[in-house]
C-alpha cells in the first residue's frame, strides 16, 4: 500500500531529514508536500490530497494544534514529530496516530508508518466485506422510481441503477444492461427517490448505487470502480463517511 504524505517542521534540518528517512526506510511513502511555514500548511493541507501528515508542534506564528484547529476537516493521519515531549496527552487527544521525539529513531518512524498502514488496510477490508454482504441482499429489489420522459412516465427498478451523474439542471442515469436515461431533474431530486443505504453520494456529481460497486480504491484521492468499468471519484470529506454509512 503506498500512503501519500505531508510534512510540516519549520527546522530545514529536521524537515529534509524525515525527508530522507523515509525514503530511504519507508518506501510506503510518498512525499507530496513540504513546509517550513505554519501558515503556508493550511493552504497546502487544504488543497493536497494525501493521508499522513508529518507534523511539528512549537513553532513560530503558529503550533501544530492551532493549524489543525484551522482545518475543517481531518480526513488525514497525523504523526506528530517534535523535540518535546510535554504535548502527547494534548496529540493523543485529537487522535494522532503516533507522537515521535526528536530525533527521531528509524524504528519508531517504521513503527509509526505501519501502524497507519494496517489500520487503512483494515478499513478497506470492512468495506469491501459490507459491499459484499449488501451485494447479496435482496431488500430493495422491487422498488421502483418514475422517471419523466417527453411521452410520459417510465418506472425503472432502483436494482437496475448503477449509479446518477449530475449534469447542471439535469441528470444521467446509466444502467445494468447498458442504456442510459438524461432527464431534466437535478441530481439531488433523483437521489431523494432512491432508497438508503443501497445508494450514496461520495461526490457532488454522483450517487451510485453501492451494489454495483466493484473496487474501491483509496490511491488518487480515492475513487469506486462500477460493475460497467466507470470510476466515479470520492470527495475528499467522504472517505471515511463511506465507511461509516455501510
Amino acid at each position: 500500500m503506498k500512503l501519500k504524505a505531508i510534512i510540516v517542521d519549520d527546522e530545514f534540518n529536521a524537515l529534509k531529514l524525515l525527508k530522507i528517512t523515509l525514503n530511504k526506510y519507508c518506501p510506503q511513502i510518498e512525499i507530496v508536500g513540504s513546509t517550513q511555514s505554519p501558515v503556508e500548511a493550511i493552504e497546502l493541507i487544504k488543497k493536497t490530497e494525501f493521508d499522513i501528515l508529518f507534523l511539528d508542534i512549537q513553532m513560530p506564528k503558529l503550533t501544530g494544534f492551532q493549524i489543525l484547529k484551522k482545518i475543517e476537516i481531518i480526513n488525514f493521519d497525523i504523526i506528530f514529530t517534535t523535540a518535546y515531549d510535554q504535548y502527547a496527552i494534548e496529540a493523543f487527544k485529537i487522535n494522532a496516530s503516533n507522537y515521535l521525539l526528536k530525533p527521531i529513531n528509524v524504528e519508531d518512524l517504521k513503527s509509526a508508518v505501519q501502524k497507519v498502514i494496517k489500520q487503512k488496510q483494515t478499513e478497506e477490508t470492512v468495506l469491501l466485506e459490507m459491499l459484499k454482504n449488501i451485494k447479496a441482499s435482496n431488500e430493495f429489489n422491487d422498488i421502483r422510481i418514475n422517471i419523466p420522459f417527453n411521452k410520459g412516465i417510465e418506472f425503472l427498478k432502483v436494482k437496475d441503477i448503477i449509479y446518477c451523474k449530475s449534469d447542471n439542471n439535469y441528470t444521467h442515469i446509466y444502467l445494468s444492461d447498458g442504456t442510459s436515461r438524461f432527464i431534466s431533474k437535478t441530481l439531488k431530486i433523483i437521489e431523494n427517490k432512491l432508497p438508503k443505504p443501497m445508494f450514496y453520494r461520495p461526490h457532488n456529481s454522483y450517487v451510485v448505487n453501492l451494489d454495483y460497486v466493484t473496487k474501491f480504491y483509496k490511491s488518487d484521492g480515492g475513487y469506486l470502480e462500477m460493475s460497467n468499468g466507470d470510476k466515479i471519484r470520492i470527495a475528499r470529506n467522504k472517505k471515511d463517511d463511506i465507511i461509516n454509512l455501510l
